[in-house]
């Protein structure tokens, strides 16, 4: 019953209420070890890439890890 009363709760809220506000954002053109090294620092999955005041994109940890494996 918690859990119903739960989703409802959320249901009736607007992204701007649970999402993220104070998030880092990077350039496209920063280098994989820094954008791992401060994934790692700040504790995030996942960084918004931003380009001349636009979103281009979003990297993760996932990302990064399988281009490692790619080699």
């Amino acid at each position: 019953k918690r859990y119903d009363e739960e989703i409802k709760k959320i249901a009736a809220s607007r992204v701007s209420d649970i999402m993220e506000k104070d998030t880092a954002v990077i350039s496209p053109n920063i280098e994989i070890e820094d954008v791992a090294t401060l994934m790692i620092e700040k504790e995030i999955y996942y960084l918004p890439v931003v380009d001349k005041n636009k979103l281009v994109g979003v990297i993760t940890k996932k990302d990064i890890v399988r281009a490692i494996a790619r080699g």
